[in-house]
């Protein structure tokens, strides 16, 4: 990955109190925080002025929040709390060690819920799949999650919502496929087993014309 222009850097702690405390977060999730988060820090602040890009409609400003952990990995909660916190699109920058991680939620505006996040491997800051694409800072944030993702194509002409969407009817399908493939290794009785083989023929069916 290439990093971010220079003008795009703010570099600003954040207290992980602030969170915390100010919010109203389960003994869990403050745990979380406590135990698995060595320190927070505001990296970027991406806009249409410091990345050269057009405005977005949905998208205003785009930040880059870095953050240490302690451990090896770190609860989806405590993002789901940064991300109520602060009323931006996020991307998060995990650190363990030398290794890296980018893990991005969809959030349609500012202050949406996150339902999932999607997430890198574990690797070099050099080797992270991220790359500035687009005109505008919409384009540029939708391009980010499908990067982060990794089944879903660049630069396409429909909307990331629907893609999304779409990605995870795909993926349900295909967990029910496999199911119903190891279903049919251990059914005994012949009738059962071509109740099995008609539904995985549906499904499959399915599944090409997706």
């Amino acid at each position: 990955m290439q990093d971010f222009p220079q003008k795009t850097f703010f570099n600003k702690p954040i207290p992980k109190a602030k969170f915390y405390e100010k919010l109203p977060v389960t003994q869990a999730v403050k745990n979380c925080f406590v135990n698995e988060i060595a320190g927070i820090v505001w990296r970027n602040k991406l806009s249409a002025e410091t990345l050269n890009v057009q405005p977005g409609s949905r998208v205003q400003e785009l930040e880059v929040i870095e953050i240490s952990l302690k451990g090896e990995a770190l609860n989806d909660s405590v993002l789901k709390v940064i991300d109520k916190g602060i009323p931006y699109q996020l991307l998060f920058l995990l650190k363990r060690g030398e290794e890296y991680q980018l893990c991005m939620g969809y959030k349609e505006t500012e202050t949406s819920a996150v339902k999932e996040y999607f997430k890198t491997a574990w690797m070099t800051f050099e080797a992270l799949p991220l790359q500035i694409t687009g005109l505008t800072l919409d384009e540029v944030y939708d391009n980010f999650i499908r990067q982060i993702h990794g089944s879903l194509q660049i630069n396409v002409n429909t909307d990331l919502k629907t893609e999304l969407a779409e990605s995870k009817e795909q993926e349900k399908l295909q967990k029910r496929i496999a199911q119903l493939e190891k279903k049919l290794l251990t059914e005994k009785q012949l009738k059962k087993q071509m109740a099995i083989r008609a539904e995985l023929q549906e499904l499959k069916n399915h599944e090409k014309h997706e």
